[in-house]
């Protein structure tokens, strides 16, 4: 097996205005999410872990995904992260959690709740492999995986350029940083995916 099997991936889509987020207030966003099962798969709670310094901050737990509004390495934003039941390998892997993620993504940007007072820069994103043993965070990781990951990006820029770099802190899990150069609606992401 290599990385192209992995199938725990983590994804994360980074909020503009990060300085003025109140992270309780998603709390009964994900709790709706759950009552009304707006994303698929099956939902179990809502954690609070607002007091851990740069932590998973408010998350969304679920049976195959997580979602949370964390704030790892000091940035806020909807991270997505695959625990098990996708078997289709890396690419797959990526392309549904994107489709989850950005989904996700545009209903809290429309939650009453909310009261549209945040919203997600579609011109970063996070991809990493949650899985040590087929993904080490190397450069061979990122040389394996890297056509995988640039198949997506040039799906989602359009006809945009981007930039794609390895994010190399060994003690954090394998990831890359996908930079757009222009910052496409959600739905322009999320048909981008699906075509």
């Amino acid at each position: 097996m290599s990385v192209l099997d992995a199938n725990k991936v983590v994804l994360k889509l980074f909020l503009e205005n990060e300085s003025s987020v109140d992270l309780e207030q998603y709390i009964p966003v994900f709790h709706r999410v759950i009552r009304e099962k707006l994303v698929p798969g099956i939902l179990i709670d809502v954690a609070d872990y607002r007091h851990v310094h740069q932590g998973p901050g408010v998350m969304l737990i679920g049976h195959e995904t997580d979602f949370a509004m964390d704030e790892a390495e000091g940035h806020v934003g909807l991270r997505f992260n695959r625990k098990r039941g996708d078997s289709g390998g890396l690419e797959q892997s990526l392309r549904s959690g994107l489709t989850e993620l950005l989904s996700l993504a545009r209903l809290l940007e429309q939650a009453p709740e909310l009261d549209g007072a945040q919203a997600f820069s579609t011109s970063d994103l996070y991809f990493g492999v949650n899985d040590r043993l087929l993904a080490p965070n190397s450069p061979e990781t990122f040389e394996s995986c890297e056509s995988v990951i640039r198949d997506i990006a040039v799906d989602l820029s359009g006809a945009d350029t981007f930039e794609l770099k390895h994010v190399e802190d060994p003690r954090a899990i394998f990831g890359a940083r996908l930079s757009l150069s222009s910052s496409p609606s959600l739905d322009t992401l999320i048909g981008r995916l699906a075509d």
